[in-house]
């Protein structure tokens, strides 16, 4: 399909059957054809209340189909959709409205309150997860939601508008904004295209199905990532949308989850490893419902190959020909920019580039290494971001172009690529460290540790000892484990005959639990702060 437009006219050309069903929620099924009635619908509202192409909306909502219409309803008129997680504080909200300069608003009526400081003068929209839900459930859950909501409109009063004509785009322009660290570290906003978007949903298919099974008219995405996570929006909506059915699912639940792949046979899944990692603790994961299963989809995080082989080793024992596969990817980059394909997966490994992509490693002396050598990932793609939002001179320093003018993103990873051009992350270049003058990943530590079987998890973060860099190792113990000297000693050993004597923790902390950022990641960089322990 065409990729130079507007993502909501790719989505609207790939959808030729107004009957088909496009999104599932809570057994409310909603087809292609009440899928355009309301995007247009909100599109001619947002209109009326004065916004123009160019403009900036924000959506505050978690999956609901409130998210889905309002979103491609800004794409339509040629605005800016800009993504907001819905539990920022009001601080952060107040500053990311400003900042983009926020015409209009489409807020999660639960957290209207919260910020309504902020939404003074501006058209807010407020949603509700009961909105499009069957009865009585739908009944159940309006006496939990906020009656009185101040100068915002529900939802459901803006659906009399007449619907308006979309307008034409050729798809570079600012289409999304999405709230990202920065390859650098530093909060960064990323100014994403439709192109970029539409393209990315074609090399997913160009890429991806060529092994396999096929994508089929009855295939079903489970949305278990939020819409405003690059790889929520542009693999379980933008992509599955213009192909297939998507379950969408406001909050993740893993119990629920698992639910949800039995009822509505669920072929498709999307997430980080967190989320499958819960969802194989469940008893109700594992069943016949797996055998429906057909690819899965792993990023975001490192995934511990331990959980890979156990969730592998349960699909396979009911029947399903998938597997977690990894992936690799940045903001910068439409969230994804390589894949595992099915039977191709190695341990380390995240893939190969998705078709039109292209990879380097590049070492501290600015040549293209070798395979197997480290170096920081240099990747061009038609997906990459437009910039950083009022940042020319972050832009520009991550940007770069060869000498046959290819235009290069410095992601601020490092890894090595294998003789196949398999890409193998090794670490975040902001997190490793160098002791005695030897390259020392965390990450690689962690694998090693959580390998052992008094371990649940772990954290690795950089520390100093005696005024020289060291490595400190914050552990959650598995039940009728207690950190006593022996343990200590077992662990330190293991990462010495494993790895090499300088990536030895100096520290070895029990903690209860480990702080995470709302993705699911584990904070790091919350516990490399003073006083955080």
């Amino acid at each position: 399909m065409v990729i130079e437009q507007s993502m909501y006219a790719y989505l609207r050309e790939s959808v030729i059957d107004e009957s088909a069903c496009k999104l599932v929620y809570f057994g409310n099924r909603i087809n292609a054809g009440e899928l355009f009635d309301t995007i247009g619908s909100v599109a001619g509202f947002l209109i009326k209340a004065g916004i123009k192409r160019g403009d900036t909306v924000a959506i505050a909502l978690p999956n609901i189909p409130e998210a889905i219409f309002a979103f491609y309803a800004v794409n339509a008129i040629g605005g800016i959709a800009n993504l907001i997680h819905p539990r920022v504080s009001a601080k952060a909200f107040s500053r990311v409205l400003q900042k983009t300069g926020t015409k209009a608003v489409f807020i999660y009526d639960k957290i209207y309150k919260k910020h309504k400081n902020s939404l003074k003068n501006i058209p807010t929209v407020a949603c509700s997860v009961s909105e499009y839900m069957p009865n009585p459930l739908k009944l159940a859950l309006k006496l939990t939601e906020p009656l009185f909501l101040g100068e915002a409109v529900r939802f459901k009063d803006i659906l009399g508008y007449p619907k308006c004509a979309p307008v034409s785009s050729d798809g570079s322009e600012p289409a999304v904004y999405i709230h990202s660290g920065g390859t650098m570290g530093e909060p960064k906003t990323v100014i994403l295209s439709s192109k970029a978007f539409n393209r990315l949903a074609e090399a997913m298919v160009e890429t991806v199905y060529v092994t396999g099974e096929p994508l089929k008219p009855d295939d079903v995405m489970l949305m278990m990532l939020p819409i405003f996570h690059g790889f929520g929006l542009g693999v379980c909506a933008h992509t599955a949308l213009s192909r297939i059915s998507t379950v969408l699912m406001p909050q993740f639940k893993p119990a629920q989850a698992n639910r949800m792949i039995k009822k509505y046979g669920v072929t498709h899944l999307a997430g980080i490893p967190a989320m499958f990692r819960k969802m194989l603790k469940q008893r109700n994961f594992a069943g016949p419902h797996l055998k429906k299963i057909v690819r899965i989809f792993c990023g975001g995080d490192r995934l511990d190959y331990k959980i890979k082989h156990e969730f592998d080793a349960v699909l396979k024992a009911f029947g399903s020909p998938a597997e977690l596969t990894e992936g690799y990817g940045l903001t910068e980059a439409s969230a994804v920019f390589s894949v595992s394909l099915t039977g191709e997966t190695s341990q380390g490994c995240q893939g190969r580039p998705l078709k039109g992509n292209a990879i380097k490693a590049v070492t501290e002396d600015g040549r293209e290494a070798a395979p197997g050598e480290v170096g920081e990932f240099y990747i061009s793609s038609p997906s990459l971001m437009l910039g950083y939002l009022g940042d020319p001179e972050g832009t520009e320093a991550v940007f770069c172009r060869d000498e046959k003018g290819r235009l290069w993103l410095k992601t601020g990873d490092l890894g090595y690529l294998d003789a196949e051009g398999g890409i193998h992350f090794k670490e975040r270049k902001k997190r490793s460290l160098k002791i005695a003058a030897i390259n020392i990943f965390p990450s690689e530590i962690e694998e090693v540790v959580s390998g052992l079987p008094e371990i649940k998890e772990c954290c690795v973060v950089r520390s100093k000892w005696k005024g020289k860099p060291c490595t400190k190792l914050l552990v959650v113990l598995n039940e009728k484990t207690r950190l006593d000297a022996a343990l200590e000693n077992k662990i330190r050993a293991f990462v010495r005959d494993s790895l090499i004597k300088y990536a030895v923790p100096m520290e070895i902390i029990a903690v209860d639990s480990l702080k995470r950022t709302p993705f699911g990641k584990i904070d790091f960089v919350y516990y490399e702060k003073d006083g955080c322990l």
